[in-house]
């Protein structure tokens, strides 16, 4: 799967043993897992490459050192995963809790990869879950039939994927970003290239942590600063000085 379109997923792995996974889950109870939150590298700035982009206020991106190393971390994690997905069962939908941590199949190339729960919508036909792909920031709306739960060795890898917005703008016309303005961001940023992202402030949001950034692309001549980019491209506003 390629990180090389807006929403998409690519999802790697880790190196770690993984262990039989206990269960079924009494019902009414969390899985006892826990994947920590992204980690961010200490100072007012640090590489990241972008892995998902539904606009330029809501995307993610993997905090790297080292991209080959992270890469390699990924691949093994993901060989774990398919691994447990095919030998465990899915659990019964009244066990699946907001905030729990499990697998997902993914339907696009039928490899598993870790998740958050985010919100349980419960419907006629029974209960659905609005998920998040924690190592890369996809979100899905699936039914417990697609999870499994997450075994112990692989929960300990930090999630691999930081939500981000750019600090400082907003969208031209009213509160939602056109498809116009993610594209050009898009253009700018890639999936590939290693950008630099300076720490402007933090917030919080449901389960979720977002930094507020300023991003570089310093891989051409001259650097593009993006949040500047956007309003001179005309797709962007600068937000009132509260």
């Amino acid at each position: 799967m390629a990180l090389s379109q807006i929403t998409q997923i690519e999802m790697g792995s880790s190196g770690i043993k993984a262990p039989v996974a206990s269960f079924p889950f009494p019902v009414g109870l969390l899985p006892p897992v826990i994947v920590p939150p992204a980690i961010l590298p200490e100072g007012d700035s640090f590489s990241v490459i972008l892995s998902v982009v539904f606009n330029p206020t809501d995307f993610y991106g993997q905090v790297v050192d080292n991209v080959n190393t992270t890469s390699k971390v990924l691949e093994q994690l993901q060989q774990h995963l398919n691994m447990h997905g095919i030998q465990t069962q899915a659990p019964a939908e009244e066990s699946v809790a907001k905030g729990s941590f499990w697998m997902c199949l993914f339907e696009g190339d039928k490899n598993w990869y870790r998740v958050q729960v985010l919100d349980i919508i419960r419907t006629a036909g029974g209960r659905r879950f609005r998920l998040l792909y924690v190592d890369y920031g996809n979100r899905t709306t699936v039914t417990s039939t697609c999870l499994r739960p997450l075994p112990y060795s692989l929960s300990g890898l930090p999630a691999c994927a930081y939500r981000m917005a750019l600090a400082l703008i907003a969208p031209k016309n009213g509160r939602k970003w056109d498809p116009v303005a993610t594209g050009i961001f898009v253009q700018e940023t890639g999936f590939k290239a290693m950008l630099i992202a300076e720490k402007k402030g933090f917030r919080h949001c449901g389960l979720e942590n977002i930094i507020d950034v300023v991003l570089w692309n310093k891989n051409g001549e001259p650097a593009v600063n993006l949040n500047a980019y956007l309003v001179e491209q005309d797709v962007a506003v600068l937000k009132p000085l509260l």
